[in-house]
């Protein structure tokens, strides 16, 4: 495949030509024969008597036993093929059973993977180095004698954490089983313990950062049950010495200027590393205060691509909240994370305030997230280099008040239940709730008052005073209610109607090239507008945008009679809806 790939790219076409290239079709889009057939098998067949090469190997089969079937006869065959594979695609038959099931994002939930074993070969493991990550978590990378296996020759393998290395038994100088997961990432599966010698060495995880020789901590799970908060050991370990460590800092700077965070163009990996290294950067926001003068005697620079590299990052100094909090580079914080914050709490300052208790309101942001950002914002390390940012100028363009759909939303039962109190599930918090009304009075009732609420069991009443007796959590309550309260969301705070998207309900679809963004970009356009964006045409779809190059997607929607938009009149759509 990146054979293939790597030939179809060739700047010089008579290279791509001199290749032994074929077109192994499986399924083709004509909006005029779109009834024309009704089982995916016909239209391979169809493609067949057209003359394009479809593979011979495909049977159409009844039910999971004919799949499996079908299966365990190509698995057996594999070695005879005359090319790779690493396992068949089953695939459902009838198209309008196909249309049903539809897609998500990036694959037909109408076809299926079912990967073969892999393939496995024995080498020795001559020592294990350790990597440092952009969030600073240590990672075991075996290093193997070369050793082909699966079509490539593998030298290196994550060995991924402590649990792993101690579940696998595995000492340096050990003849291992290796194979490549999924038939790409090569992957310790067992060592050959008669092989083992006798100096074979046990591997020690560092105390230390092998890069900048800080404290190695092992990360806590945190864990709550019963109203009782727990920590344990989790498989991971963590350098602490953030952007102090080279390799953090690189990693975070990358991280810091890609396109899904900030989007600094011309920002690539080997510049951060040469701006690192040459201690022009210990921050992102060393970034921003870069001169033209400082880059041009660097390898690589001339006056233009210096000054073009400074205009760039100058011009990523405001951006979404969302791309901002994403480029933080918080543990455990991906890029849908930052959106759910971004929309919810609408500003950054909220954001860094938040205690893990508000966080959980939040949907998918369960305990552990929730944690990382409140110790992520606590850390004065992290207070500093958002100082500096601000500093520089680096803010959000998009801040607003948090979404009506949390303002004067969480209730007194919400907030009771959030508490996990031992006994008290949300049906006891609403119970309790509705007696009492506010939580201060909740807090100043005795054990017979809690015991007359109505239908409220003994062990819940007794939890309830238990839980509140322990000064500490009454402090941590009153404080939760505060932030509610300074948030807007308490329940006595002004409810606000949710604002409907001006393309609410809509769908629509983007086909072929933009020149003044990209189709990320075009896509986060329209859903922060409201609308859905499929890959797909149908009746259902409200628009499409058709930029140079667009094919049979546009040809769908003018069969259809949709609205299509070129990128001119799709500009100017946005700029109408603000």
């Amino acid at each position: 495949r990146n054979a293939a790939a790597g030939s179809l790219r060739q700047l010089d076409s008579r290279v791509t030509a001199s290749r032994p290239l074929e077109l192994c079709a499986y399924g083709y889009v004509l909006p005029e024969d779109e009834e024309r057939f009704h089982r995916h098998s016909e239209v391979l067949a169809q493609l067949h008597r057209w003359g394009f090469l479809v593979s011979p190997e495909l049977q159409v089969v009844d039910g999971a036993d004919g799949c499996l079937a079908y299966y365990e006869q190509l698995l057996a065959r594999r070695d005879q093929l005359a090319y790779d594979i690493d396992g068949i695609v089953f695939k459902v038959d009838d198209i309008e059973l196909q249309r049903e099931l539809g897609f998500v994002s990036r694959a037909p939930r109408w076809a299926i993977a079912h990967k073969f074993p892999a393939q496995e070969e024995m080498t020795e493991l001559l020592d294990v180095e350790f990597q440092v990550g952009r969030t600073g978590a240590i990672t075991p990378v075996a290093r193997l004698a070369p050793v082909f296996v699966g079509g490539v020759t593998v030298s290196n393998a994550t060995l991924h954490n402590a649990d792993e290395i101690e579940r696998l038994g595995v000492m340096i100088g050990d003849t291992v089983v290796l194979r490549r997961a999924g038939d790409v990432i090569p992957q310790v599966v067992q060592v050959v313990a008669d092989r083992r010698p006798a100096d074979a060495r046990p591997v020690r995880f560092p105390e230390r950062c092998p890069v900048c020789d800080s404290q190695v901590e092992r990360v806590k799970l945190v864990k709550r049950s019963k109203g009782v908060r727990s920590e344990s050991e989790g498989a991971a370990y963590r350098c602490v010495g953030r952007l102090v460590c080279r390799a953090q800092l690189i990693q975070a700077i990358i991280h810091f200027g890609s396109r899904r965070a900030m989007d600094i163009d011309g920002l690539g990996d080997k510049i951060v590393e040469q701006l690192v290294t040459e201690e022009l950067i210990r921050s992102p926001a060393d970034l921003y205060r870069l001169q033209a003068e400082q880059l041009v005697p660097l390898e690589g620079f001339a006056q233009l691509s210096a000054s073009n590299l400074v205009a760039a990052i100058d011009a990523r100094r405001q951006v979404p909240l969302a791309k901002l909090i994403f480029a933080l580079g918080i543990p455990e914080v991906g890029e849908e994370t930052a959106k759910t914050l971004a929309s919810a709490l609408g500003s950054l300052e909220r954001i860094q305030q938040a205690r893990p208790e508000l966080l959980l309101f939040l949907p998918d942001i369960g305990l552990e997230v929730a944690d990382e950002i409140s110790h992520f914002f606590a850390d004065e390390h992290n207070q500093q280099v958002l100082a500096e940012l601000r500093d520089c100028g680096v803010a959000a363009n998009d801040e607003g008040e948090v979404a009506a759909e949390y303002a004067g939303a969480i209730s007194l039962a919400q907030l009771l239940n959030s508490y996990d109190i031992p006994s008290v599930g949300p049906t006891s918090a609403a119970r309790v709730a509705e007696q009492f009304g506010e939580l201060e009075a909740i807090i100043a009732a005795d054990a017979e008052q809690l015991a007359a609420v109505e239908k409220l069991s003994a062990r819940a009443a007794a939890g309830l005073r238990g839980w509140f007796d322990i000064a500490e959590n009454t402090e941590r309550a009153r404080a939760v209610e505060q932030q509610l309260l300074a948030f807007g969301m308490h329940w006595r705070c002004e409810r606000r109607e949710q604002a409907s998207l001006p393309l609410s309900g809509q769908t629509w679809v983007l086909t072929g090239n933009l020149e003044s963004m990209s189709r990320n970009e075009a896509k986060a356009q329209l859903q922060a507008l409201g609308a859905k964006v499929a890959g797909s045409v149908s009746a259902k779809t409200h628009c499409v945008v058709a930029g140079p190059g667009a094919g049979s997607k546009l040809a769908k929607a003018q069969q259809l009679g949709l609205e299509v938009l070129d990128e001119a009149a799709f500009l100017q759509r946005l700029e109408a809806l603000g």
